[in-house]
């Protein structure tokens, strides 16, 4: 709750997962994918969180089991965008359609890549960074989809190389969050502008993380979660940053 700065707790995922990839959409929480247990089992199993029920629904399984993607909403539907699956980085782009409940597979990124992220500008969906499974793999890769003409182009590469990032678009830029590399963990904020292809330095997140989760809300855009540390580790932070 933005206004009361508190936090409540609501219905679990009927299954656990993590490194799954999450979206808001028409009032209702998206959640695609992710990976199971100790063994990082990629599930193709897709679930819609209802906020006034306090309930969540299975919907149809994507077209591939994957873990670390990431979903971005553009139009009327829903991008699931690279992760790894069972042989690992993908460069797969599946379309979903939350009206049909219905799959469509369109054409793969250019770059194979998992602990990526994503966001949609002017009617495109653009990718960003990510690796190929190690952390010494880092990419900072960007590459832009036009659902128009179903093709892939190349943009300017972030600024770093960097994984376990995430992003939001906000105004005219798209704001980079956080990452891990093999030494370390990113504190950077870097934000780049689709209309002239170039990335501007943001900041810094009082709180280095890397596979957290990232959303704006109101004027602010609330950074949660994420490990302090490279590999395996977590936290509860909370940061809000004002672009």
């Amino acid at each position: 709750d933005e206004e009361q700065n508190a936090w409540s707790r609501l219905q679990s995922l009927p299954k656990g997962v993590h490194h799954a990839a999450a979206v808001a959409y028409r009032g209702e929480i998206f959640v695609f994918g992710g990976l199971e247990g100790l063994l990082t089992v990629p599930t193709r199993r897709v679930w819609r969180y209802d906020p006034r029920r306090d309930a969540w629904t299975e919907l149809e399984i994507m077209p591939s089991a994957r873990g670390a993607a990431a979903a971005v909403v553009l139009g009327e539907f829903i991008y699931v965008v690279g992760g790894v699956g069972f042989t690992g980085p993908t460069a797969e782009l599946a379309r979903y359609n939350p009206a049909g409940d219905t799959w469509q597979t369109l054409e793969p990124m250019p770059t194979s890549r998992d602990h990526l992220t994503a966001a949609a500008a002017s009617g495109k969906l653009y990718v960003i960074g990510g690796r190929k499974g190690a952390l010494a793999t880092n990419l900072a890769a960007l590459e832009v989809y036009d659902p128009g003409s179903r093709q892939w182009t190349s943009a300017r590469d972030m600024p770093r190389k960097r994984g376990g990032i995430a992003a939001v678009a906000y105004g005219e830029l798209i704001y980079v969050f956080g990452g891990e590399a093999s030494t370390k963990t990113f504190g950077e904020v870097d934000a780049y502008r689709p209309a002239t292809d170039e990335w501007l330095s943001a900041g810094t997140m009082p709180t280095p993380r890397h596979g957290l989760g990232a959303a704006a809300v109101g004027e602010r855009i609330y950074t949660v979660a994420g490990g302090k540390r490279p590999r395996w580790s977590v936290s509860v932070v909370n940061e809000a940053y004002r672009p």
